[in-house]
């Protein structure tokens, strides 16, 4: 039957081929006519072009202080931190992780590696007891063990893009968990613990949160303040593993963070530039279902890392961001978060210097590419670890970044018509110094003893941590002092005028003791890492010359003194450039020994230092001993203000006017 039926097919198939070719073509001709369609019932099928994939947005978080006017929105890469979630992906990847950290070396013996004799215990038979061979036998205590552990690798294989898809996975999650947020920078600006285990319970980030950060180490101070902190730990992006994202209650991540897992995980997909990253806020966007990307805000300041609220917007949502980025960056400024200013000598790393020779130059006080950018190359080659042909490389390429060429006037006048001048608690003396001390420029208080040089200091260390608007610089305050005449209770007395908290302000004010004119011109390098890792405007050295009094003695040593003094001037002159912060030193007086002798001879002082501090000082304010606690103040050397002078008070609430005593 079956080879019947391949005779009928086989004889049918030779019909059709000795078929002719005119009989054919027609046929297939009308069997298309009579199967086409009509005209009215045609379907034309189009493909569907897809929408252009757009970020996913995040409320960015402050873990400096509170964040001032609009709230600023972070745009994430979708690839990254929108992927489609899958557990089994993230349970491999978590299995992976814990073999890895198995050690494996549990060991045991097995009875061949027993020591002892191998004589056999017992006669096989005819003692009535039960057969038993020699004392390496697994049935008798200290024989071997039979089946035991032995040493050996427990880590598994794991595909590469595997891990990279649970790490976005993770991401993923932890942003739909509401446990995602995203900070400017990590960084702390004290090494207590204290400090910043109040400042993340205000939060809400008190346990289980994790923070990671871009940069190729922890900040020292963040380090120290949570290292004793526990549910909470500090770790850098390249030592991120997907058990982290998972195992941690709450993960915080740095802008160097996001840009290093978008460049790592991301597929290229959304292009987002610096300016782009940080848009204004969107909240109050027009809401039209037609929209087609998603917003997901996070509250900082709320518990667990806020409320997530999801948005539709409207798909010119996107440019609309790019347009705001612009206004956005004018912002940034009065954000709390915001360290605006230099840029930190990690920044060379973008442009191809080695991560050692950063920390090189981070050791030796150099902490942003403007510091870089302002030292001669004759000291960069003292560094141990630079040589001459990297030390052209780096100059090269810190000035690149750094205009340090000539700009026209009108550009200064508006640069300088920004400053900020500090309050010193007198009117009638901002009055005098054009309201207050000035930024960006050393100023010399000199005067005897008891004309109020340590007691101007004590105010403005209080004052410079006000508001703008009250005459302050928002910042924290670093007094170095050479004399042992620092005392705190004199800060709680004028924080308390100002109605300030006074554990704040001690807290915001970064203390240390110099002993000796090298130690003294050391802690500029402390002061100039601090200032890279928190927000100061103001630096006090009280006093600049005590010790080079006594460091320094005779004529012999003279050229030795003003050597080692004009370089510890013009490393403060460097800071106040750098970070656009007021200094503020006071110095000693001697009798002038070219005043004229007899009894009717002034009793004329002068400053020491000689020309050298005179030429390296902006500002010199000479104070005088008046009536009572009302002291003399005037303009002994200045670029812009007259030689004037005018009266002030040393009241027991800080420095104020005369009238002010009662």
């Amino acid at each position: 039957m079956l080879s019947a039926l391949r005779r009928s097919v086989a004889e049918s198939s030779q019909a059709i081929c000795r078929r002719p070719m005119a009989t054919v073509m027609p046929t297939l001709a009308q069997s298309k006519q009579t199967a086409a369609p009509s005209a009215s019932h045609h379907k034309v099928i189009t493909r569907k072009v897809a929408d252009p994939i757009k970020p996913v947005y995040l409320t960015l978080s402050s873990l400096v202080g509170k964040s001032r006017g609009a709230k600023k929105a972070v745009a994430l890469d979708p690839t990254v931190f929108d992927h489609p979630v899958r557990r089994d992906i993230l349970h491999l990847c978590v299995v992976h992780y814990l073999d890895s950290l198995r050690q494996g070396t549990a060991s045991t013996k097995t009875r061949g590696e027993v020591a002892g004799s191998r004589r056999k215990i017992r006669p096989q038979k005819g003692s009535g007891r039960a057969r038993l061979g020699d004392r390496q036998s697994p049935m008798l205590r200290g024989g071997g063990v039979a089946f035991g552990p032995k040493p050996r690798d427990f880590s598994t294989k794991l595909n590469r893009k595997v891990i990279q898809m649970g790490m976005r996975v993770a991401l993923t999650m932890k942003l739909r968990e509401q446990r995602l947020g995203v900070l400017r920078r990590i960084n702390w600006w004290s090494h207590k613990t204290a400090t910043l285990r109040s400042r993340l319970e205000g939060l809400g980030w008190r346990t289980g949160t994790l923070f990671v950060t871009g940069e190729p180490e922890v900040p020292a101070r963040m380090r120290l303040a949570s290292k004793n902190l526990r549910g909470t730990e500090c770790k850098t992006v390249t030592d991120l593993v997907v058990y982290d994202i998972v195992k941690w209650r709450r993960v915080v991540l740095d802008f160097a963070a996001v840009n290093a897992l978008e460049r790592t995980l991301g597929k290229g997909l959304v292009e987002i530039t610096d300016s782009e990253r940080v848009v204004s806020d969107v909240a109050h966007a027009s809401v039209e279902d037609a929209g087609e990307t998603y917003l997901f805000f996070c509250d900082a300041r709320a518990k667990d890392l806020g409320h997530i609220v999801t948005h539709r917007l409207q798909k010119e949502l996107h440019q609309q961001a790019i347009t705001m980025s612009q206004a956005t960056q004018d912002d940034e400024v009065h954000e709390g978060l915001s360290m605006s200013g230099p840029l930190l000598v990690g920044k060379l790393e973008e442009a191809g210097i080695h991560a050692n020779d950063i920390k090189k130059l981070s050791d030796a006080g150099l902490n942003t590419v403007e510091a870089v950018a302002f030292t001669p190359k004759k000291n960069l080659i003292a560094i141990k670890g630079i040589s001459d042909a990297k030390a052209d490389k780096i100059l090269a390429e810190a000035q690149k970044i750094v205009p340090l060429g000539f700009q026209s006037a009108t550009e200064v006048h508006a640069r300088r018509s920004e400053l900020v001048h500090i309050t010193t608690g007198s009117k009638q003396l901002d009055a005098l110094l054009g309201g207050g001390i000035e930024t960006g420029a050393i100023t010399e208080l000199f005067g005897e003893f008891r004309t109020g040089k340590s007691q101007l200091c004590h105010t403005l260390a209080v004052t410079c941590q006000l508001p703008v608007s009250m005459g302050g610089g928002e910042g924290k305050c670093l007094y170095i002092d050479t004399e042992g005449t620092f005392r705190p209770a004199r800060l709680l007395a004028v924080a308390e005028r100002y109605g300030l908290s006074g554990e704040e302000v001690l807290d915001n004010v970064a203390y240390a003791r110099a002993y000796n004119a090298d130690h003294q011109n050391s802690l500029l390098t402390s002061a100039s890492a601090l200032m890279a890792e928190s927000r100061f405007c103001l630096l006090i050295v009280d006093s600049c010359t005590a010790l080079y009094r006594t460091d320094f003695s005779g004529r012999g040593e003279l050229s030795a003194r003003q050597n080692h003094l004009g370089k510890f001037l013009r490393t403060l002159q460097r800071l106040a450039d750098e970070f656009g912060i007021a200094v503020v030193v006071t110095n000693q007086v001697m009798s002038n020994p070219d005043a004229s002798a007899g009894p009717y001879a002034g009793n004329e002082k002068k400053p020491i230092g000689g020309n050298i501090m005179a030429h390296a000082s902006t500002t010199r304010l000479q104070l005088k001993k008046a009536r009572g606690n009302t002291r003399t103040c005037k303009i002994y050397d200045s670029p812009c203000l007259p030689e004037m002078e005018t009266h002030f008070a040393i009241l027991s609430s800080g420095i104020g006017d005369p009238e002010e005593e009662t």
